[in-house]
């Protein structure tokens, strides 16, 4: 699988507040990185052409007086971006993002 870069800031983002919390352990804190590391056989770089996909999908999504109001997240267009770059399909958990990447003809699988 592939991933943006920023999936590894938003993971350990996500952990540290749950171990702020006391949600999570230190180990589980220190072990984000490695972890993703071995789920994803890559992470891409956010890099000029990713950014403007990301920011062209963010400003287009979803008719108004659709469920998705304008702009939609861009942090969520990179994932759509990304699979759009690869051909790939999008694996989320959000069912907005999947209804947003099938406005850019990307196959969205939801996983729960």
């Amino acid at each position: 699988m592939l991933a943006p870069s920023l999936l590894l800031l938003e993971v350990q983002y996500a952990v540290a507040k749950r171990y702020r919390n006391k949600q999570a352990s230190e180990g589980q804190l220190q072990g984000t990185f490695p972890a993703l590391m071995r789920i994803f056989r890559a992470f891409a770089p956010l890099d000029l052409s990713l950014a403007e996909a990301a920011a062209h999908i963010s400003s287009k999504a979803g008719p108004l007086g659709n469920a998705v109001s304008r702009p939609f997240s861009v942090y969520d267009s990179i994932y759509i971006a990304l699979a759009v770059a690869h051909q790939a399909t999008l694996r989320t958990a959000d069912h907005t993002q999947a209804s947003v990447a099938s406005e850019f003809n990307v196959a969205a699988l939801i996983i729960s």
